[in-house]
């Protein structure tokens, strides 16, 4: 391969579209995960213009170069190190403030400055502000900054090839000059409002227009449409699970038969089948009907202009699920039918059975092994534990006994109590884990029975205000560990967030006691 002539780092705010652009300039296919260690590894990849060869070393996304992270640290090593030649900022059109502020940083950078290295800007989701009305004057950008701007309005090859000329222009050596950056005293926070200028568009002057009452019959009928919709989806869920249940339980009992018939031990077998597999059938038949009729569903809304909000909706859903937030970027194109639905299965549905069924492998061993000890109690020693087969006096039963009356004053059972508190390692824990106890103390129901969801539950005495308390749980509860951990490494919110987070728990309780306390008083 020809040595590049020069080597341009990639660098901006997280979330920005940073990785995309950068597959999309290198030509590189598969998933490009930014890492930067001790060791100064960071992907890179080459691409050509003009007869000459470029390389490009993606940096991690960060907010700040004065954050205490461990990216924001090998981000600004490596512009200090003096290896590249160039560097281009990426940053959210919608967040033009925190861009300007992270352009400010690295043009302050003493190597920067003092060896003139070329700065480009360039703004990505340009087409999102301009579908929220705003307009971003980069002429003015342009003249206050005194560096190349490269406004984006997509991926397309018309777009890279402007980039790619911004790059070549900054790297002319008779362009050293342009460089001098002397004029560091602007704004962050008032340039962005200066340039960031509302946008009326042909479509919202006629929004304007529109009366109140027809603005009030257009969300009556939004709610209406998508009421029907999670009515179809509850409908064909139902008859799907009945299909998928049996399914699943005839599986657990050839994989046990296969277990002794292999000859492995009991102990090994019964937690992977009666535990892991169990749990991951009692998770698997009842997310994925919804699922899989949900997401695609909403993505053909989303496609369609008068119902943007549901591509908003689905990203809502897989963030509830799985805990990270989801990059919208490549819903403002427009698809086909069968792209819509092929996209939302692979973006939606996929990552939350997986993350559904990773957490249900772990809380189906551990309920297994809870349920299958037997518990002494304090005559013989809170600690004599037995092993037992047995389905009550196990150390589970003691558990959910012992949650049992702070459960009801909540409107719930000890079960699920018992789950949402096993949801704290991973709120995909929650689900098989309630589903996992209910059979374990209840008995399996018969897979030919239909409607198998609906007699668990009513067996366990499930009423409307046990499905609203665990619904307002289900939204109110405290954030798990893993998110936790990972809003501990973003500076500067994390005080906020769990303050708020807190707030919201406190909330969700308190109305779960009203309405429970309610329940009591009419009865």
């Amino acid at each position: 391969m020809e040595h590049p002539h020069f080597i341009i780092a990639f660098t901006g705010n997280e979330q920005t579209g940073k990785e995309v652009l950068f597959k999309k300039l290198t030509a590189q296919k598969g998933s490009v995960k930014p890492s930067c260690m001790r060791d100064m590894s960071c992907p890179h990849g080459d691409f050509s213009y003009d007869s000459r060869r470029y390389k490009a070393v993606n940096l991690p996304g960060v907010q700040s170069l004065s954050s205490p992270s461990e990216e924001a640290s090998c981000t600004a090593s490596y512009l200090c190190s003096g290896h590249p030649d160039a560097i281009l900022v990426i940053g959210h059109a919608l967040h033009l403030e925190i861009l300007l502020g992270l352009l400010k940083e690295i043009l302050s950078l003493g190597p920067v400055r003092d060896s003139s290295i070329p700065v480009v800007l360039c703004v990505s989701r340009c087409e999102e502000a301009r579908r929220q009305g705003i307009r971003i004057d980069f002429s003015l950008l342009h003249d206050v900054l005194q560096i190349p701007v490269v406004p984006l309005h997509g991926y397309g090859r018309e777009q890279m090839d402007d980039l790619k000329a911004a790059l070549h222009y900054a790297l002319q050596p008779h362009h050293k000059h342009d460089f001098l950056y002397d004029c560091l005293d602007f704004s962050p926070c008032r340039l962005a409002h200066e340039c960031m200028m509302p946008e009326i568009s042909p479509s919202q002057e006629k929004k304007r227009n529109i009366s109140p009452e027809a603005g009030w019959i257009r969300r009556i009928c939004e709610a209406l449409l998508l009421l029907l919709l999670f009515g179809l989806t509850a409908s064909l869920s139902v008859r799907l699970m009945d299909c998928l249940w049996p399914l699943f339980f005839e599986t657990e009992t050839v994989l046990w038969a296969w277990a002794e018939w292999f000859g492995i031990p009991a102990w090994l077998a019964a937690p992977m089948v009666h535990g892991a597999f169990r749990a991951v059938s009692c998770t698997i038949p009842v997310m994925l009907p919804m699922l899989f009729l949900l997401f695609p569903l909403l993505g053909l809304l989303g496609r369609s202009a008068r119902f943007p909000w549901a591509v908003y909706l689905s990203d809502l859903l897989t963030e509830f699920f799985i805990e990270k937030p989801c990059n919208t970027a490549s819903h403002y194109k427009s698809y086909g039918i069968f792209s819509t639905l092929f996209s939302s299965t692979a973006d939606h549905t996929i990552p939350v059975l997986d993350k559904a069924a990773a957490a249900a492998v772990p809380s189906g061993i551990l309920i297994w092994f809870l349920g299958s000890m037997a518990y002494a109690g304090p005559e013989t020693g809170y600690g004599s534990l037995l092993y037992s087969d047995i389905a009550g006096g196990n150390l589970l039963a003691a558990i959910i006994h012992f949650l049992e009356y702070p459960a009801r004053l909540l409107g719930l059972d000890g079960t699920i109590l018992a789950a949402f508190i096993l949801g704290i390692f991973s709120h995909g824990m929650a689900l098989p884990a309630m589903m996992m106890i209910y059979l374990k103390t209840g008995g399996v129901p018969s897979p030919s029975s239909p409607f198998i969801l609906g007699q668990v539950l009513a067996s366990h005495g499930w009423t409307w205000r046990t499905a609203l308390c665990t619904c307002l749980m289900a939204l109110t509860r405290f954030p798990s560990i893993t998110v936790c951990l990972k809003m501990r490494r973003r500076p500067g919110h994390t005080p906020y967030f769990f303050w708020g987070r807190l707030l919201v728990f406190i909330l969700g309780i308190t109305l779960c006691f009203l309405i429970a306390l309610t329940g009591r008083i009419s009865v």
